[in-house]
């Protein structure tokens, strides 16, 4: 229900018209007998509407509405007042009166436009004043995103930016708005953004695009620009709407990244020590470099997804030092099988590890064999040098005992 309050030196038409307006269940409606009294009730009460006769005492209805004005805003103000004054009606609409309503006819018709006129600058008021608290808070939602947003025409016109991308780029608003503002992009990042945008249309209006921009000090950073294309009633574009941010440290980690894998790669297929990843749980081989595929002497596809005890120390087959005993380490000479039965010495080297979020176990080992052999060949020379030894020191002993 709209609360209206209905000032006029007339009381007896004021009774009337409270009487009608308050019968369509629409408005409640309090009456004042001059315009002082008037001021002092909304002192009091907030309204929806104000109804007013221009001629009374003391305060006439414009100077009423001037004060209304100034003291209280856009309240809507109806001027409802005699024939034959249309200066007052020009006056009344300059000072910011909502409608004019002439006195006079049929009481029904008259007090029925009343009511419908102030329904009218009601409703209009409220929704103007929610379309200003919508637009107020659009504002401060993107004046607070630090993304860099903006709108700018076909013919690259700025029409919008916020704080944040004044900031970024170390500009005024009116320095961008109303002109061809062009960060300094890279030719071939530029074909691309046309190539990108030209592709667009109403049932596909979005592109995200990444470029890089040199900023004034030149340094280079690199940008994620979200573009939506606004198309008017032909289909054509009238307008750019884009959302930005620096990815800059982003791309430097995916670079960084990409190098240490890159690196990390190029030691895992270099080395001639064998590698084998194997999953924690399940001793599954995952992952197995060129060296160790070398020395167990199968394809990879018999290697990957086999158990690693199948090839490697097979004596302890289901139990592992470094998982079933809580060793962080495992340093150890183990045996090896190759894939055609033959056994190999290898010292192995294993460490836990996480791989995707999965434990996981890095081995790695190298063939033992010459070592062995080397040992071997060595203890079997000691013992014949030590026999040798022996016999001589016999012999020796035997021809000492002849010439004593």
């Amino acid at each position: 229900m709209y609360s209206l309050l209905y000032v006029d030196d007339e009381p007896s038409l004021l009774e009337l018209a409270k009487v009608y307006l308050e019968r369509t269940n629409t408005f409640s409606v309090a009456i004042a007998t001059s315009a002082k009294e008037g001021l002092e009730l909304l002192k009091k009460t907030p309204f929806d509407a104000i109804i007013s006769d221009y001629a009374m005492p003391q305060i006439d209805g414009i100077e009423f509405l001037k004060t209304v004005r100034k003291e209280y805003g856009d309240i809507p103000f109806l001027l409802f007042t005699g024939k034959g004054r249309e200066e007052i009606a020009i006056e009344a609409i300059d000072n910011g009166a909502d409608f004019y309503i002439q006195k006079g006819g049929q009481p029904k018709a008259q007090f029925a436009e009343l009511a419908h006129k102030a329904r009218m600058a009601i409703d209009r008021k409220r929704g103007e004043h929610s379309l200003r608290q919508s637009e107020q808070r659009y504002k401060a939602v993107v004046e607070d995103q630090t993304e860099l947003i903006s709108r700018f025409t076909p013919d690259r016109v700025y029409t919008f930016v916020n704080e944040a991308f004044c900031r970024y780029f170390g500009k005024k608003h009116e320095e961008i708005i109303g002109s061809k503002f062009f960060p300094q992009i890279p030719e071939e990042d530029q074909r691309n953004i046309s190539e990108q945008l030209a592709l667009l249309t109403p049932d596909k209006p979005i592109a995200i695009i990444i470029f890089r921009i040199t900023m004034d000090d030149k340094v280079v950073t690199w940008h994620r620009w979200t573009y939506r294309a606004i198309f008017d009633n032909k289909g054509s574009i009238s307008e750019y709407q884009t959302v930005g941010r620096d990815i800059t440290s982003q791309k430097e980690t995916e670079l960084e990244l990409t190098i240490n894998r890159d690196y990390l790669n190029l030691i895992f297929t270099s080395v001639q020590a064998g590698i084998v990843i194997i999953d924690a749980k399940t001793h599954v081989i995952i992952d197995a470099n060129p060296a160790a595929i070398k020395m167990i002497g199968a394809d990879e596809d018999q290697i990957v997804r086999r158990v690693c005890h199948t090839f490697i120390c097979p004596a302890e087959m289901g139990k592992c030092p470094v998982t079933d005993l809580g060793q962080n380490v495992d340093n150890s000479e183990r045996v090896l099988i190759r894939a055609n039965g033959e056994k190999r010495s290898i010292v192995k080297y294993v460490i836990p590890t996480k791989l995707n979020g999965h434990d996981c176990l890095l081995e790695t080992f190298i063939d033992n064999s010459q070592r062995k052999l080397a040992e071997e060949e060595l203890q079997a020379a000691c013992s014949q040098l030590a026999a040798t030894e022996k016999e001589l020191k016999k012999k020796i002993e035997e021809l000492e005992k002849k010439q004593g």
